[in-house]
């Protein structure tokens, strides 16, 4: 299996270790590309299925199912492939959403990452969404009904980034996230970060280093704290053994090892004076097994509770929302009603009003 492997330019080159191979440009992605839909299927293909392919006549393929409403580039830069979503047209997003997921699991983009954009983007359709969802939030919350194009991409150890091994710290892990969301925003458009999971303390450190972003989302986020990493790796084993998802233990365990190293963990807990200052924004699951109670305590203290103050129109800060799971969003999925008191809705409306406050819709 042909491994891809990106090189950035060599301005970027010093902040990565180990990345020397060919540059991977649009015409060399493209030409691994499917030439139909069909042609998705690992064994007819030798393609893996689990990765997100670029369809010759206009979006995307995830594991045999084809995603219309979303395209793939290259960024020309660090040669990164980003899925986005594909905006109306005529219409300027107003901000854009880029999602970076968690570590782990051997899927690249998860059916649950895809549906989680696109239920943004029927949000952002307004009263023309084709959801119960959008439509809800356009007659509940109109000024929350903006154009929002939604962006996700790779990180090292899945689908189409480079390898685990060419990013000795965590670190450089974040360096890769700082560069490609600088690439993302260099065209003005008021961009934010969210992240998930092991990527939520990855992302506040490259926001902490003047990434260029409006602000950080962080979902179900863990904690770089050897009982936190503990927890964690025994409820990704739990999840593996209920066959919910099958976990890359090269992956998780390279992260962990990288997330736990004492440089790192000291500069996470060096940033508190900043981050109680920031506009961060966290959100976890009473239900999550995944996260486990002392990392969001880790991050209560950080941030504050969520509104730091009682009765104020504080936007940050960290929400539980009690009966949510690991996955707090959901897709656009077919439901007989939507709910001020829904898991979920919560989740959304506190991700949007977060966005609203930083930029003028």
């Amino acid at each position: 299996m042909f491994r891809q492997v990106f090189s950035f330019c060599a301005g970027l080159l010093a902040s990565y270790s180990g990345t020397n191979a060919p540059q991977l440009t649009p015409e060399t992605y493209l030409a691994l590309s499917p030439t139909s839909l069909t042609a998705v299927s690992k064994s007819s293909t030798g393609k893996d299925p689990s990765r997100v392919w670029a369809l010759p006549n206009g979006g995307v393929a995830y594991n045999g199912t084809a995603y219309r409403d979303f395209s793939m580039r290259v960024l020309p830069v660090t040669g990164v492939p980003v899925f986005t979503s594909n905006g109306r047209e005529g219409k300027r997003p107003a901000a854009r959403l880029v999602f970076v997921p968690g570590f782990g699991s051997s899927l690249s983009h998860t059916g649950s990452l895809l549906g989680t954009m696109r239920a943004f983007r029927e949000i952002a359709l307004g009263s023309s969404a084709s959801s119960l969802l959008g439509k809800w939030v356009a007659e509940n919350h109109s000024e929350l009904s903006f154009e929002i194009e939604t962006v996700a991409f790779d990180l090292p150890g899945a689908g189409w980034a480079p390898p685990l091994d060419d990013f000795s710290s965590a670190f450089d892990l974040s360096r890769f996230i700082y560069h490609v969301v600088n690439e993302l925003s260099s065209d003005g458009l008021p961009t934010f970060i969210v992240a998930r999971s092991g990527s939520c303390p990855l992302a506040a450190v490259a926001l902490s280093q003047g990434m260029r972003a409006n602000g950080l989302v962080m979902t179900s986020a863990t904690y770089p704290d050897p009982v936190v990493m503990a927890e964690n790796r025994a409820a990704i084993q739990e999840a593996a053994e209920r066959q919910e998802y099958s976990a890359n233990w090269e992956v998780v365990n390279g992260v962990i090892g990288r997330l736990l190293d004492p440089r790192f963990v000291r500069e996470i807990n060096a940033l508190k004076p900043r981050f109680s200052k920031a506009a961060l924004l966290a959100i976890s699951g009473g239900r999550d097994g995944q996260t486990s109670l002392r990392a969001r305590a880790h991050w209560t203290r950080l941030l504050g509770a969520y509104p730091r103050r009682s009765g104020s129109q504080s936007t940050s800060g960290h929400l539980v929302i009690p009966e949510a799971d690991h996955f707090v969003f959901s897709g656009p999925k077919d439901r007989a009603r939507v709910s001020a008191d829904d898991p979920d809705v919560k989740a959304f409306v506190a991700t949007l009003r977060y966005i609203a406050a930083r930029f003028s819709p």
